[in-house]
């Protein structure tokens, strides 16, 4: 007996990301500030996108530069100002998203090349 597996689906879909924070150096090496991202995510790719949704996160950091290298360690809070472009039940709880985290903490390593 031959066992037919169905071909995988792809996942059509678009983001679009906006970040922003601002930083206070208190030692050379390390600093303190916050950070605000937007998100906004789409169904279908740019130019057929649909029913969106959109949520905002704020946060603080904390970096460490030891050159080259810089390490960040934030966490960032859903802010209760999410939105959705259709009507289905469930996607927007309290002005909060629900298919996205409350809280997300995050770490960042980067490397500056001369």
């Amino acid at each position: 007996m031959r066992r037919e597996t169905p071909p995988p689906s792809i996942s059509r879909g678009s983001a679009v990301e906006f970040f922003a924070g601002a930083a206070y150096n208190i030692t050379p090496e390390f600093s303190v500030g916050v950070e605000f991202n937007n998100e906004g995510d789409f169904d279908g790719l740019f130019g057929n996108s649909h029913n969106g949704t959109n949520a905002f996160f704020f946060g603080p950091t904390v970096s460490y530069v030891g050159l080259p290298f810089v390490v960040r360690v934030g966490t960032q809070l859903q802010l209760p100002w999410a939105n959705a472009h259709s009507n289905a039940p469930g996607t927007i709880a309290g002005g909060y998203l629900t298919e996205d985290e409350r809280m997300r903490v995050g770490m960042r390593v980067s490397m500056d090349v001369p």
